[in-house]
């Protein structure tokens, strides 16, 4: 697919960020819609980097409910999404 070279640029920028903070695992929250876009960045970063959990909500409200229940190290935000959008 034509984003996977933007996933691992992604992948390659988030992993030089979380690095400076010198901790051992990180949390990711990924709220996407598209289930098919969704499932491909959890399998890259989930493979790419044995640091890093990664946790999905398929909408903003979703997220935002997850956001509230646990801490995350970052978060990667659709903007366009139901319910709640991510702006």
């Amino acid at each position: 697919k034509e984003y996977i070279k933007d996933i691992k640029r992604i992948h390659s920028a988030v992993i030089i960020y979380l690095q400076k903070g010198g901790r051992k695992m990180y949390r990711l929250l990924l709220v996407e819609d598209d289930g098919e876009i969704r499932e491909v960045i959890t399998d890259y970063f989930s493979r790419a980097s044995d640091t890093m959990t990664v946790e999905t909500a398929p909408d903003g409200q979703r997220g935002l409910e997850m956001l509230y229940e646990n801490e995350y190290d970052l978060i990667m935000l659709d903007v366009m999404l139901p319910y709640i959008d991510g702006f």
